[in-house]
């Protein structure tokens, strides 16, 4: 089940606020069979969304948005231990039109995950970039992005998944990076 609602406010003549929320449910039951143990097992997730963005005269950008996630697994049988996880994802992101030609960009995002092992639990990525527009109808665009400036996008996740199994997981994921990239737009759209 899925529900989302969002609702645009205006805010004088260029201000708008943005209000938005979801949720989604599902329950999932199945048999399983490990070794000689067999249960039932039913899993609950409940995940929720809010989110509250803000533009002031298209010169201002703030987008903002907070994930809760709850899952919930029981089994029947008393072999197995019963499992939750609550996850939570914050992110913020800033735009700024600082002048005609450049624009300021600054995002945060905030990941908490109750069900990874050890006291690290939470990962903070603050990426950011500069924006220069230039050449006729700022047709191109240099930009300089950073990615991961906190350096914390770790590449093992250690997971407990039942009294049996000990899940590592690594991943290719690059550490903190910086890069410079140039736009151009060929086609111009046309004037009204």
């Amino acid at each position: 089940m899925n529900l989302n609602i969002n609702k645009d406010f205006k805010i004088g003549e260029k201000n708008k606020l943005t209000l938005s929320a979801g949720g989604y449910y599902s329950i999932n039951r199945s048999k399983m069979i490990f070794n000689a143990d067999t249960s039932w097992q039913t899993t609950n997730q409940l995940s929720n969304w809010f989110g509250l963005n803000i533009n002031i005269k298209d010169k201002i950008e703030w987008n903002n948005s907070y994930s809760p996630d709850f899952n919930f697994t029981r089994y029947t049988s008393p072999n197995f231990t019963n499992l939750q996880a609550n996850l939570h994802n914050f992110s913020t992101g800033l735009v700024i039109r600082w002048t005609k030609n450049l624009i300021l960009e600054n995002n945060l995002i905030y990941l908490y995950n109750s069900n990874l092992t050890g006291t690290n639990k939470t990962t903070v990525r603050w990426n950011a970039a500069i924006n220069y527009n230039f050449m006729k109808d700022q047709r191109a665009t240099i930009k300089l992005s950073a990615y991961d400036i906190l350096n914390q996008n770790g590449n093992i996740v250690r997971l407990i998944a039942s009294q049996n199994t000990l899940t590592y997981n690594r991943g290719n994921l690059l550490p903190r990076y910086f890069m410079v990239t140039l736009t151009y737009n060929i086609k111009q759209m046309p004037k009204k």
